[in-house]
């Protein structure tokens, strides 16, 4: 079955923003000033708000395409790639609380959640790549 050009399209915009969120979260920071950290932390976070929103929508066409699966909400989206056993539990729990890191970024601004988030940003682009990797037919 040839793949969808709505999903080809989705993978083809996902595939490089996890590849540009990898190569900002390995730049040493320690060579900057405290300012330009600062600013470096913010784009880097801003990519995996991008990296994770292209995610759950490719996932979604994936599930359409393959599965006949057509969910809205990006938990819901996630939910039903676990329950068709694409997905180990581990991973759909840290989708989950990337999703929970995404919203509360985008809508509840704190240097402390800021802080939190960032701190787990190595293991995010991690399991977004496996889960690229799981997608990528």
């Amino acid at each position: 079955m040839a793949l969808s050009a709505r999903y080809q399209a989705r993978l083809k915009k996902l595939k490089p923003a996890v590849k540009d969120l990898e190569l900002a979260l390995e730049e040493d920071l320690s060579k900057f000033s405290s300012r330009q950290q600062d600013l470096f932390r913010n784009g880097q976070v801003q990519k995996f708000e991008f990296s994770i929103e292209l995610l759950w929508k490719t996932v979604k066409a994936y599930l359409f395409e393959k599965k006949g699966i057509d969910e809205i909400a990006p938990k819901s989206i996630i939910k039903a790639f676990y329950q068709s056993e694409n997905l180990a539990s581990n991973d759909y729990e840290k989708l989950l609380s990337m999703i929970d890191d995404r919203n509360l970024l985008s809508h509840v601004y704190s240097e402390k959640d800021f802080l939190e988030i960032y701190s787990h940003l190595v293991d995010h682009v991690k399991t977004i790549r496996h889960v690229v990797n799981l997608i990528d037919l």
